[in-house]
């Protein structure tokens, strides 16, 4: 077969050694079989039907597959280009996504760069030890990108330079590796550990005042400063004990010791009810019965107050 045109060869079954052509058109499929290994390639139009492919690069515009894995060495599917262009999507884009994306390593899920920029940036999600760290610091959100409740059994903050900050930007509470919690403004009116309905319950080795302590509300509390133990208010009725539950021992007056502060407060000693001031007279008279009476008078106003039985 020589010259220009086309040449059609008849016939079910063609045997031949060789067929050496520039260029070789099949109207109908192909069936090649026995190629250098075992099995057939069936080329029909646009479709290709065969066992396995193998070569060192494939260029597809879109791929579909059932499975993708590698037996031996590492599998690795990156983008190919570079800057803010360089994306890579698993699950869908922008206009499709998957239902349920799974993640599944036997040892660790590994979130970072390529180990030429820095590695140590990586974030770990370790499977075997349930953890989840970096030898970096990590944010977990942004100041105008925050995330909405956060559950945890424990949370554990340690050696963190400037500490972690809980509450908004103006006001919020500092937790340092120093064991300190501090608030983010020396005003205490603005600051409160628990509010009237929802309070907190503590135990506390020490309280280091610099201003004051404040319990109870603003109107009817009890403040505690550096030197002083008073009510917050001068209006407020604030008892320290009960006829119920009264101290058991008082030790008071290194120095001076006021008891009523006005002529009108009352006054009881050993368990007697309070009583206002005694009023007693100056005896006029010098002769013995004006004097016993004036004395009975005084014995009888210190019973009054407790002071005599």
């Amino acid at each position: 077969m020589s010259g220009n045109g086309t040449t059609t060869i008849h016939g079910a079954n063609i045997k031949t050694g060789t067929i050496a052509a520039a260029r070789l058109e099949l109207t109908g499929y192909a069936t090649i079989s026995s190629l250098s290994g075992n099995g057939t390639t069936i080329i029909n139009g646009a479709n290709i039907t065969t066992g396995q492919i193998s070569a060192d690069r494939i260029d597809v515009t879109n791929l579909r597959v059932r499975n993708v894995y590698s037996t031996g060495n590492d599998l690795i599917i990156t983008s190919t280009g570079t800057g803010s262009s360089n994306t890579l999507y698993l699950g869908g884009n922008q206009s499709v996504s998957s239902g349920t994306v799974y993640l599944r390593a036997s040892s660790d899920v590994v979130i970072g760069r390529d180990s030429s920029v820095n590695y140590t940036y990586n974030l770990i999600f370790s499977v075997t030890d349930r953890e989840m760290y970096s030898s970096m610091t990590w944010t977990l959100g942004r100041v105008t990108s925050r995330l909405g409740t956060i559950y945890a059994n424990t949370i554990d903050v340690l050696n963190i330079s400037g500490g972690t900050k809980l509450g908004s930007t103006s006001y919020y509470t500092t937790f340092d590796g120093s064991g300190r919690m501090t608030p983010s403004t020396a005003n205490s009116t603005t600051v409160s550990l628990g509010t009237a309905s929802a309070r907190w319950y503590g135990y506390f080795g020490n309280i280091d005042l610099s201003v004051q302590l404040l319990i109870g509300s603003s109107t009817s509390g009890i403040t505690i400063t550096t030197s002083d133990l008073r009510p917050n208010s001068t209006s407020s009725a604030n008892n320290l004990g009960t006829a119920t539950y009264p101290w058991y021992n008082a030790n008071i007056g290194y120095n001076n010791v006021l008891i009523g502060t006005r002529p009108a407060s009352y006054v009881g000693f050993f368990g007697v009810s309070p009583v206002a001031r005694q009023a007693v007279s100056t005896m006029t008279g010098t002769d013995l019965t004006t004097m016993v009476n004036k004395i009975n008078e005084i014995v009888n106003q210190l019973k009054r107050l407790g002071l005599f039985g």
